[in-house]
């Protein structure tokens, strides 16, 4: 985390969803705030277990990417997992996982 300069932890940043996915059990999620597109933070959520996902268009490609971030939370569980929350404009997904991994991109 240390290699991220510190502004991109900024509290009141109005930050752009760029990538949202899962590839053999982990989400890999990646975005940049509005104000500096080139400043792309990128993580991998490890052994993630989808609990409820929602969007618009049931045609993920077909969402309007980037997609505008409302809120981010976590809530800690037993066993060092998390329970996370991503709410878009038109899309929301909740998952468990383990922390998630910085990605240098």
């Amino acid at each position: 985390m240390s290699d991220l300069p510190l502004d991109s932890y900024e509290q009141h940043r109005i930050y752009m969803v760029r990538n949202f996915s899962m590839q053999d059990g982990d989400i890999f999620c990646s975005g940049f705030p509005r104000a500096n597109p080139s400043r792309i933070i990128a993580a991998r959520f490890p052994s993630a277990t989808i609990v409820s996902a929602w969007q618009e268009n049931v045609d993920f490609a077909k969402l309007n990417w980037p997609l505008e971030l409302v809120t981010f939370h976590a809530d800690t569980l037993p066993n060092k997992r998390f329970r996370f929350t991503l709410t878009c404009v038109d899309f929301e997904w909740i998952w468990e996982s383990e922390w998630p991994q910085l990605i240098q991109s």
